[in-house]
């Protein structure tokens, strides 16, 4: 039977304490996810331990398990744990883990939680778990570092922006990106405070000075046509 979990902590409560058979009927949502264990040793999956972990941490944090399969719920439109697949103690999360986040995220979200839940009954098999933190809203957003096409090569170049600059194409390296992203966010703010500024102004300004506030705001390119 389906089930929700209704905060990080009850996830950390179940691996706490080995009862991993408790995690089967759960529904991923926007603070759990569950899957099988990222292939460090290929790039691929690398690529997909930065992406799962700055997806997470673009949002509010959550929970990653790994040692778990899922499959599509016949009756909620989400993922479904199905099995428990108990790891081999030697899977404990080392310092490769903390290093992919700190080359692959940009930038390197801090405090990342890497953790090995052996099991009560065999102590050399057990699950992982990947605590992201709810990071303020100024450290977003986490850009990925690197790009994989489906046949699998590693493109060294960063990702994302791309500038055209005189007759050459060069990528926007990644500080910039994540500048203009924050920049842009700062500005959405900026106006969304100046239109209420305006409104309030408006509210009670005869129409001469209604006319003579918008043409100052016009000068200064705080207000368009």
């Amino acid at each position: 039977m389906a089930r929700e979990f209704e905060s990080v902590a009850e996830v950390q409560e179940i691996l706490a304490r080995g009862a991993f058979d408790e995690l089967k009927g759960a529904l991923e949502n926007e603070f759990f996810e569950a899957k099988l264990p990222w292939d460090l040793d290929s790039e691929r999956g690398k690529f997909d331990l930065a992406k799962d972990v700055s997806s997470f941490a673009n949002a509010h944090g959550g929970i990653i398990v790994l040692g778990v399969s899922t499959l599509p719920s016949p009756t909620y439109q989400r993922r479904e744990v199905v099995e428990i697949h108990r790891l081999p103690q030697s899977r404990t999360p080392n310092e490769q883990y903390w290093h992919i986040v700190g080359e692959w995220i940009y930038p390197a979200p801090f405090g990342v939680d890497f953790r090995w839940h052996p099991d009560p009954a065999n102590s050399t098999v057990g699950l992982i778990s990947a605590l992201v933190p709810n990071y303020d809203e100024e450290l977003r957003p986490f850009l990925v570092a690197r790009y994989l096409p489906e046949i699998g090569e590693r493109i060294t170049s960063v990702f994302g922006l791309l500038q055209r600059l005189g007759p050459t194409t060069k990528p926007t390296p990644l500080h910039e990106l994540h500048r203009f992203l924050r920049e842009g966010r700062r500005l959405d703010a900026i106006h969304q405070k100046l239109d209420t500024i305006i409104a309030k102004i408006e509210v009670g300004a005869a129409p001469e000075s209604k006319k003579w506030i918008r043409n100052i705001l016009k000068k200064i390119g705080l207000l368009s046509d």
